[in-house]
């Protein structure tokens, strides 16, 4: 729990929010939204407004920024249960999974046990990347709102570090729902099969409404499964363990999950919070941990609440305020034989709490000129803590024996930010971003950005970008000592990060364009765990531990082709080809990757069709042990607006048609396995019901 102190400082700051942004005469309305596409023009859907590239709504177009956006139709055809399974439709970006978590790499960055660390989530602009730095996603059921809320997800591609500091050091994903209002209810239950039985199911309610000057919307959901059988046949024949017969592990990957989500807004305050979390057994059993064993779990929870306020001082000058408290936990358990022949269960608890606030100033400088200058900050109490059964978990000594903790730190940072946007031209306008931040633990830095965007004519749109980036080591990185395989260094530096961009998007038609892009950007310092012997015993060359350090550097380059159509009411086509060279093949990312969403409505109005699919080129896997083959992952679903019954949709769905492995490569923790496959063919069964 929160200590009385941040308890404190949290209500101060909460009313001092509010009495800054309560409303005033002349207030701004907020910005329009698209709550159904349907409602939009077809030209208007290929160039949709974006709010994280700027801290501003503008149309993608016009963004200093590479963009791509998913609107809730596009959602809806992935058939996208979690934000892990929807950014699998963007180009450019690669998933892949450690048995702990789903993860996501970038443009050729795509680091093995990376908890997304460098990868910037916002929810409706709130910040939701913790500092504590192990046991997150937000790509999974942690992510703190349904799916089925979102109104669109915005995808920064590259480092942005001049408007958000650090974390955004691959990129950014803002998650963004609907405006507190009246919204149809929506209910939806699904099930789904793999491997010859049904397996999990799970349903969501979404609501909004208003009572008086009180405008709310509401989300819950709620999923389970059995989840899927695996098999490792590297655990064939392995004297370490006694593996299953033919390296079967069942019943072993059951997960349960849920969010809930609520926005309030009252005149222009509006007040959000929500949480998600989920648990799930882990088949794989690493850090040589029992297999077959169900006390082999993990769990993951996001909470947080976020106070806003926006209104116009003048005709030419808009402040926005916010104060937010959020709430991260991540447990883990893994057993080995009780003593004194081992350790028994070793437990790993994480967790980050901390209390933020911005304030922001934007101002027309004349009919060219806009100015937008903020100062952000926060304060983060962080605890991690190792202990196994019958073993005290405080020891003065870490490197003495097993059990540490708690290991508690308490820091904050701060920053300010300046964005300068000038119209060079009636076809031409520069922008220029810069970011001070300072850290209590790892220093500060200032970090650019210079984009130009040109508009030769009405089809064109042309951009060329140069960005810097940084990550601030986590307190995971820096900090974590269990007495058994890990040791601290509290002297790790920011990775840091120098990109460049040339995006050119042509419209083809008033409903298809095509976008062109070639990028390269330089790595530095990136943190990656390497062998060092065990201080406690540092002439013994075979007793060694991990140790996180700025040990690794990384240049890539590559090139983007992304087609975006439409075609009438009847087809809706987004597809991508990413190639990306690697400067070395440690980094986990294949040299082409290609996307695919394809919904055809048919000829018989209430019937689409839906396609989609990844591929995926072989790649080196991290650890130098060969490579991981090529991969096609496919998906088909059949949406039927169900006649006779108003609002009643059915879908039947199947992901992973060809049934493929996907592997992705596993860490030196899963030894001896080696690769952990996707989840096998799964058929799925949603009925969704909309009132009008």
């Amino acid at each position: 729990m929160p200590t009385p102190r941040l308890h404190r400082l949290l209500a101060a700051v909460f009313l001092g929010a509010a009495l800054l942004a309560a409303p005033r005469s002349g207030a701004a309305a907020e910005p329009a939204a698209i709550e159904d596409s349907g409602a939009v023009a077809l030209e208007d859907l290929l160039d949709l407004p974006v709010a994280a590239a700027s801290l501003r709504t503008e149309r993608a177009s016009e963004a200093a920024a590479s963009v791509f956006v998913l609107t809730a139709e596009d959602l809806r055809a992935l058939g996208a249960r979690t934000l892990g399974e929807a950014l699998q439709a963007v180009p450019g970006l690669f998933a892949y999974r450690d048995d702990l978590f789903p993860q996501v790499g970038v443009r050729g960055v795509g680091m093995v046990g990376d908890y997304t660390t460098r990868l910037l989530v916002l929810l409706d602009g709130h910040p939701l990347n913790n500092t504590v730095g192990i046991g997150q996603s937000y790509l999974e059921r942690d992510l703190p709102v349904p799916l089925a809320a979102v109104q669109r997800i915005e995808v920064l591609k590259g480092p942005a570090g001049g408007v958000y500091g650090p974390t955004a050091f691959l990129g950014v994903v803002n998650v963004v729902t609907a405006p507190p209002g009246p919204v149809p209810l929506e209910v939806t239950a699904f099930g789904e099969a793999l491997q010859g039985e049904a397996r999990g199911g799970g349903g969501s309610v979404v609501a909004g409404g208003a009572a008086g000057p009180v405008r709310g919307a509401v989300a819950v959901e709620g999923y389970g499964t059995k989840g899927p059988d695996s098999t490792f046949p590297e655990l064939v024949g392995d004297p370490s363990r006694t593996p299953p017969p033919g390296g079967l592990v069942e019943g072993m990957a059951a997960a349960s999950g849920g969010a809930g989500y609520l926005r309030l807004g009252l005149g222009d305050l509006t007040l959000a919070g929500g949480c998600g979390g989920w648990t799930h057994g882990v088949a794989s059993a690493p850090y040589l941990s029992n297999f077959l064993d169900d006390r082999n779990r993990l769990s993951a929870r996001t909470c947080f609440a976020d106070l806003s306020g926006r209104w116009v001082a003048s005709e030419r000058i808009t402040v926005t305020a916010r104060v937010a408290y959020d709430d991260f936990e991540m447990r883990d358990a893994f057993a080995y034989a009780p003593p004194p022949e081992d350790v028994g269960v070793t437990r790993d608890l994480g967790t980050d709490r901390w209390l933020s606030g911005e304030a922001r100033l934007s101002a027309r400088l004349g009919d060219r000129t806009t100015l937008t200058a903020g100062l952000r900050g926060e304060w983060h109490e962080t605890l991690q803590e190792t202990w196994a059964d019958g073993i005290p978990t405080a020891i003065e000594d870490p490197t003495g024996g097993i059990g540490v903790g708690p290991i508690a730190k308490d820091y904050g940072n701060a920053g300010a930010y300046l964005i300068l946007d000038q119209r060079l031209a009636p076809w031409a306008t520069a922008q220029g971003a810069l970011t001070a931040h300072w850290d209590q633990l790892f220093g500060s830095r200032v970090t650019p950005r210079v984009a130009v965007v040109l508009t030769p004519g009405q089809e064109d749109v042309v951009k060329a970008i140069w960005a810097q980036g940084f990550r601030t080591p986590t307190a995971s990185d820096a900090f974590y000592e269990d007495g058994m395989a890990f040791v601290a260094n509290p002297a790790l530096q920011p990775e840091t990060a120098n990109a460049f961009e040339l995006q050119w998007e042509r419209h083809l038609s008033g409903s298809v364009s095509a976008t062109l892009s070639a990028f390269a950007t330089d790595y530095r310092g990136l943190i990656t765990y390497v062998t060092v012997p065990n201080p406690a015993n540092p002439g013994d060359p075979t007793d060694v531990r991990l140790q996180a350090q700025n040990a690794e550097a990384l240049w890539t380059a590559g090139g983007e082709l992304t087609l975006n159509a439409r075609f009438g009411e009847s087809v809706r086509l987004l597809a991508g080809l990413s190639v990306q060279q690697p400067s070395t093949g440690r980094d986990n990312f294949p040299t082409a990757t290609g996307t695919l969403l394809l919904r055809w409505r048919t000829p018989w109005r209430p019937l689409a069709l839906v396609g989609a699919g990844t591929y995926a080129s072989s790649r080196d896997k991290p650890d130098g042990a060969g490579q991981v083959a090529a991969q096609a992952l496919l998906s088909a679903r059949a949406q039927l607006e169900v006649p006779g019954v108003r609002g009643l949709e059915a879908e039947l769905g199947v992901t992973n048609l060809l049934d493929a492995g996907a592997p992705s490569p596993a860490s030196a923790e899963y030894l001896p396995i080696t690769e952990l496959p996707a989840a096998p063919r799964t058929v799925g069964l949603l009925l969704r019901w909309r009132g009008r």
